[in-house]
């Protein structure tokens, strides 16, 4: 598991304990899991990988509204990268976990497949 962590109060042990917490599966996931601060400095170091996995099309606003996402490759859908912003301990779990199901989904079950404006439905 390749773990990028580039918040300053978030120790490399929190993040560890969560993942230690998972069943096994989710310790096998096999894509870089970027996690970076809830600022305009995370959005800058989000930016760098976007465009490094040609996700230029990601926004500063998709940035703000949202704490994590799991990213796909086009139409294979192949897991790409998930990424998490960092608000708090509490938080960063919650996102880590929720995007990893998101990974495990895409990896193990073939015909899962979101589509994130699937959260922006009003019920």
């Amino acid at each position: 598991m390749k773990i990028r962590n580039f918040c300053l109060t978030l120790k490399n042990n929190n993040i560890k304990y969560y993942l230690s917490q998972l069943p096994d599966i989710y310790r096998t996931c096999d894509v870089p899991i970027i996690i970076v601060p809830n600022n305009y400095f995370g959005y800058l170091i989000w930016c760098i990988y976007a465009w490094y996995y040609n996700l230029e099309d990601r926004n500063y606003n998709e940035y703000k509204k949202y704490l994590g996402t799991a990213y796909y490759k086009g139409l294979s859908h192949e897991p790409l990268l998930i990424y998490c912003k960092y608000k708090s301990k509490y938080q960063l779990a919650d996102t880590l976990f929720h995007e990893l199901r998101h990974w495990y989904q895409q990896k193990y079950m073939k015909m899962f497949h979101t589509n994130a404006n699937n959260y922006d439905i009003e019920i």
